[in-house]
Order: C-alpha cells, then sequence, then structure tokens
C-alpha cells in the first residue's frame, strides 16, 4: 500500500485542526477502518495512537471500533514492540478502559470488553494506575463571580457565585442537537456574566475633554507633563490572567452566537457594544503604557489602574475570523472595520488615527496568529491582515515599513500548510502576498532598492526561490517578478545584492548529500536564474559541477537513488519524478545558452540528448512530456541529430522508440 502512510498522515493533521466533534469523529472512524492487514498497517501504527484516544473517548460505535483496535494489536503484538509504541498516550488509553468499567450511564458491553483487555495486559494494566492522574488545577472557567441575591430564610443580601454553570452553559451553546430554548438560556446566562466584567460606572461630564486629551497626548513625540497614575488595584496576577482568559472566552462564545439565528441580532448588538467599549478603553490604557515606557525609574513608581487586556479582546476577533460559519466570519471583519471607524471618530481625522497603537498591536497579533499550529487559526490571521490591507482607510505607506514581517509570516504559511489543509488558507495567502508587494512598493525609488530594509525583503523571497515546498517556490518566483514590474528593474537587479544568500547553500553541498525535495528546490532555484534577462549565473565550475550531477541524476536508475523498499511509497516515487522533470528542464535550458560549455560542447551536447531519449521511454508522463520539450527546443536550433546516438541506446530501448508497431504511415 504505498499511499498508506500519506493517508494516515493527512487525516491525523486533520483530527488535529477539526474543531467540530462530528467531523472530527468522522476522520477517526476513517483512520482505525483502514481495510488493510494489520502486518501491512504495523509498521505505520503510531499514526494510530491518538485516533485511538479520540475513539475511546467517543460516541457508542467508535468504542466498539477502539476496543476491537486495541484488543487486535494486544492479542497480535509482543509488548516490546506494542508498548514503547503507544508510551505517548498510554495515561490516556489506560483512563478511558477504566472509565469504561463504570457502571450505567456507561455501556455494559464495553465494560465487558475493557475487562478482558485490562486483563489480557497482565501486569501492564497496573503499571499506569494512577488514580490521582486527573487532578485539575484551576482553570479560567473556574473563576469564583459572586453577585448579591435575597434568599428567602436569609437576612438580608446575600453573595453567590454565577459561575459554577460557566462550562455547562458552554457545551449547550454548541451543541447543534439541542433545542433553540435550552441554546438561548444559555447565551443569556454567559451574556449576562460577560457584561458584569464591563464597569457600569456613569460616563462623567468632562469625559469628552478628557478624550480630546489622551488624542493629543497620543500624537505627541514625548508626554511633557509628569503624569502621575493611579496605585495599581491588583492584588493577585494569576488571578487577573485567569479572569483575562475567561473574559475571552465568554467573548468568544458571544462570537459563537452569531451562528444561531435565534440569537444573532442580540449577538450583534451586543458585541458592537463591546467593540466601542474596548476602543475607547484602550485609548485611556495606551496613555498608560506610553507614560510607563517614557518616565525615569523610581521605586515608588504606581502601576496604574488594571484594565481589560487588548490581548483578550483580539484573540476572541481572530477566533470569529477562523470560525467555519460565514456569519461569524463577517461579524469579525465588520468588528475590524467598526473599531477603525471609531478610532477615526476620536482622533478626528484617518490621517491622525495610526497614531493609535491600536492597530499595530492588532497587525502583529494577525501576523502571530500566522505561526500557529493549526490551519484556522492561520485563516483568521490572514483575513485579519487581508481586511486591515484592503478594507480600511490605512495607507500603504504604514504597511511598507512593516512588509517584511507581514510577507515573512504568510510565506509560513505557505510553507507549513500542507495541500490536505483547506485551499482557502494557501489561496488567500498568496494572493495577499502579492497584493501587497505591488501596492506597498509603487513609486519605490532605484535609490531605495539598494538600502538595507528593502534588501532583507528581497533577501527573503530568494532564499525562499530555494524551498523544499513547490508552492513556496512558486510564490516566491511570482513575488520578485511583481516586484520587478512594479519598479521596473530587472529581477536579476534586484536579486545581485543578495544573490549569495541563495548561491551560497546550493553550490556548498553536492545534491545527492540532500533529501529529494531540497534537490528539487536547488534545481529549480539555479532553473530560474539562469532564465533571467541579464542573468548573473555563469557557467563556471561550481554551475558545471551542478549540471554534471543533474544529468547523472536523470541517467541513473531508481534502485541507485533510493533504498528499494522506498521506491513503491507513493512519495518516495513522486519526488523522483519531480526530480527528473527538474533536472531535465534545467539541462534543456542550459543547452539553450549560447555560453554553454561542459567539456567541449559536440560532446556535451550529444550526452544530454543521449539522456533525453532515455528519458522518452520512463514510465512517467511528466518525464517523458518534459525530454520531449527538451528535444524539441534542441533541435529547432541545430536540427542535426549528432551521429549514433540512437545506436549508443539499449536495444530494448530502441525498439521502445521505433519498433515496427509505433510506426503509423499516412497513405496519400
Amino acid at each position: 500500500m504505498p499511499i498508506l502512510p500519506v493517508l494516515l498522515e493527512g487525516l491525523n493533521k486533520m483530527i488535529a485542526n477539526s474543531r467540530r466533534p462530528y467531523e472530527r469523529d468522522i476522520y477517526v472512524e476513517l483512520c482505525l477502518t483502514v481495510p488493510v492487514r494489520l502486518s501491512v498497517l504495523v509498521p505505520h501504527l503510531n499514526y494510530l495512537t491518538r485516533p485511538l484516544v479520540f475513539a475511546l473517548n467517543g460516541s457508542q460505535e467508535l468504542v466498539s471500533q477502539g476496543l476491537r483496535t486495541f484488543e487486535l494489536c494486544v492479542d497480535n503484538l509482543t509488548a516490546e514492540y506494542f508498548d514503547p509504541m503507544i508510551e505517548p498516550v498510554i495515561d490516556e488509553i489506560m483512563a478511558a478502559l477504566w472509565k469504561h468499567l463504570e457502571p450505567v450511564p456507561y455501556h455494559h458491553q464495553h465494560s465487558h470488553t475493557a475487562i478482558r483487555i485490562l486483563g489480557k495486559l497482565g501486569g501492564r494494566n497496573h503499571k499506569h494506575f494512577k488514580p490521582c492522574n486527573n487532578l485539575v488545577t484551576q482553570s479560567e472557567l473556574d473563576q469564583e463571580i459572586k453577585a448579591l441575591f435575597t434568599i428567602h430564610g436569609l437576612n438580608g443580601e446575600v453573595p453567590v457565585s454565577i459561575t459554577p454553570g460557566v462550562q455547562s452553559a458552554i457545551k449547550l451553546l454548541e451543541d447543534p442537537r439541542l433545542k433553540v430554548h435550552y441554546r438561548i438560556s444559555a447565551f443569556k446566562y454567559l451574556s449576562g456574566i460577560l457584561k458584569l466584567f464591563i464597569d457600569t460606572t456613569p460616563i462623567p461630564a468632562d469625559y469628552g475633554a478628557y478624550v480630546q486629551d489622551c488624542v493629543e497626548k497620543l500624537k505627541s513625540e514625548k508626554i511633557d507633563e509628569n503624569m502621575e497614575l493611579e496605585e495599581s488595584d491588583i492584588k493577585d496576577v494569576a488571578k487577573l490572567d485567569r479572569q483575562q482568559k475567561f473574559f475571552c472566552r465568554l467573548l468568544e462564545m458571544l462570537f459563537f452566537s452569531i451562528s444561531i439565528p435565534e440569537i444573532k441580532d442580540e449577538a450583534r448588538e451586543l458585541i458592537d457594544g463591546i467593540t466601542t467599549h474596548f476602543t475607547l478603553l484602550y485609548l485611556g490604557t495606551s496613555i498608560i503604557s506610553k507614560v510607563k515606557k517614557e518616565r525615569a525609574f523610581f521605586v515608588n513608581d504606581n502601576e496604574g489602574k488594571a484594565y481589560i487586556n487588548e490581548t483578550a479582546y483580539l484573540n476572541a476577533l481572530n477566533y470569529s475570523l477562523s470560525f467555519w460559519d460565514k456569519d461569524v466570519r463577517n461579524m469579525g471583519i465588520e468588528s475590524i472595520k467598526k473599531v477603525y471607524s471609531a478610532t477615526v471618530r476620536i482622533f478626528g481625522s484617518e490621517e491622525d488615527a495610526l497614531y493609535s497603537p491600536l492597530f499595530r498591536s492588532m497587525f502583529y497579533k494577525f501576523t502571530h496568529c500566522c505561526y500557529n499550529d493549526f490551519y484556522h487559526t492561520k485563516l483568521g490571521g490572514i483575513l485579519g491582515l487581508k481586511t486591515m490591507f484592503e478594507d480600511l482607510g490605512i495607507p500603504s505607506s504604514w504597511f511598507f515599513k512593516r512588509q517584511f514581517e507581514l510577507v515573512r509570516s504568510v510565506f509560513f504559511i505557505l510553507r507549513d500548510t500542507p495541500e490536505t489543509a483547506p485551499f482557502e488558507v494557501r489561496d488567500l495567502a498568496r494572493s495577499l502576498v502579492l497584493k501587497v508587494l505591488h501596492d506597498c512598493n509603487v513609486g519605490v525609488s532605484k535609490e531605495t532598492i539598494l538600502e538595507k530594509p528593502f534588501q532583507t525583503l528581497v533577501g527573503a523571497l530568494v532564499y525562499d526561490l530555494a524551498s523544499a515546498n513547490p508552492l513556496v517556490r512558486e510564490v516566491s518566483q511570482s513575488s520578485l517578478k511583481v516586484l520587478s514590474e512594479t519598479i521596473s528593474v530587472p529581477i536579476a537587479t534586484i536579486m545581485g545584492p543578495c544573490k549569495q544568500l541563495l548561491l551560497t547553500p546550493i553550490f556548498g553541498k553536492p545534491l545527492r548529500a540532500l533529501p529529494f525535495p531540497m534537490q528539487i528546490g536547488n534545481i529549480d532555484a539555479i532553473t530560474f536564474c539562469l532564465n533571467l534577462d541579464e542573468t548573473f549565473l555563469t557557467f563556471n565550475d561550481e554551475l558545471n559541477r551542478l549540471l554534471l550531477e543533474a544529468l547523472a541524476l536523470v541517467d541513473a536508475e531508481d534502485e541507485s537513488l533510493a533504498n528499494v523498499h522506498r521506491l513503491y511509497e507513493y512519495r518516495t516515487s513522486k519526488q523522483l519524478i519531480e526530480l527528473r522533470d527538474v533536472c531535465i528542464k534545467l539541462l534543456s535550458l542550459a543547452l539553450a545558452k549560447p555560453d554553454f560549455s561542459l567539456g567541449s560542447l559536440a560532446e556535451a551536447r550529444i550526452r544530454i540528448l543521449g539522456v533525453f531519449f532515455k528519458a522518452l521511454c520512463n514510465k512517467s508522463t511528466e518525464i517523458i512530456n518534459a525530454a520531449h520539450l527538451g528535444l524539441k527546443s534542441s533541435l529547432q536550433e541545430n536540427s542535426k541529430l549528432p551521429k549514433g546516438i540512437i545506436a549508443k541506446r539499449s536495444p530494448s530501448d530502441v525498439d521502445e522508440l521505433v519498433g515496427p508497431q509505433k510506426i503509423n504511415c499516412a497513405w496519400t
């Protein structure tokens, strides 16, 4: 089964990135029901450990499948082989097995199977039995928030915690199978707690003057007056951090409520109000941060009053942008626009609004999300950056100073996101980076090209020309072409100052010493550079050595390039095809160059054309097409075929090419 490891690896990534329980259950079931024998599955058994944990804690059908799979492994694999493989998840598996021994509501049939498996494990079943292993420290959902209630039989109002049901309310709200009545009640409960986090102090009469004073201080480079901050009211930093996370979780559930039609309007109204409140609140926290940054150190300085951190709001905003429901995503985009419009209204103009540190915090939050492990968080980051760049009135000059950070984060998405991920993630990243490079560099002078900030950006693009990821190479080439067209400077001139970033790693090691994807990337990068107008590459010893290596790779048999047991793997066979394809393209291009010299020109041409003829007999259509195009381009310039080139091929190759059954005569 050459494709089996690719299939299991893809399903494991989908399980890790799934956000809906039923979606994850589908991937888990597909993993555990792959129709292959255990002997075929054993080398890839590590891909089943995490799905096995989800299955043993899932629905009744998944539990049955998980128990069958685990029992099959226990029966047929020795402890010396099987135990190290499940070591990372053994505690979770044991906890699930012991859980199924409990009485109703757990299924009695599962308990019989679980006790049978524990018996087969022998003494190993007690090795990982830790009674206190399920102790949980206080989490953000365990915050004790008290309100005053009048209780019959007690004198006066009594403080009672209102948060014990938060976790259950979140489960009710997220479960689409429940009646709407319960989900509405859960929303009202959670939104009520959320409102308690917001200060209800009446707005003072001079609040407008206070806002204007804050704006002027943010617009000035330095605060002239010596501001005294209020005394900090933080008594427990850890508790404050948990409360910030708790507020963020409640705000995420508020965005989630947009996906429920019955409470959509109420949730939208509350989100709009909180967004405006947050924008005004951030104005004051920006002043506090600026005062702390500029003042001289004094041991008795106050730290100022604690407010809701902007990170809590921005995390919830990214949650909405990465949501699977488009209404929730649109609400996140509208919230970004509302933050911008409110800031413009506060500062008086779009130009002055850029003095607010809020947009800088938002920009770096979204770029940070691009480095997250999960595809949906990457999607939220790229959507946030796209909204800031395209839908707000922020000028391109503001992004010009930050385009290196933006381009680097977007390229990480392209590099880290596999083909099994949703297409939207990579497509949005590709279109955004090309648009940013075009719009931000319009009118850039030729002197700016040689400056360090611009060359840092170009260096990152040049380095990615040799990436092992084909999409990264393609976008890097497109980015350099966009830059060249925008500033009207040839690509070779743009790449000139930082070309060694690309060439030194390529020429520093033989191709055979690298993995196949890196070999493909290096050869593709040299092909791109060699094909440039006014290219900086010359046919020196280093390039000639690379051409000889490429020639040897095309001419070599599969058995000499990879281990025999890996030749039948889908990934290896695909990489060998891609490797020969890029090698043939490089040799075809080199053969067409007037200054090409690899030994004597006639001898080199004969060797390369001979390899092309051999490639015509390959099983792969891609290699045949590449060899055909190489022969066509070479023979267009010199149609005379070198003498004896067919005769040097093996009889089987000649028969494959010119056998009588291949001859087609057209009679006229």
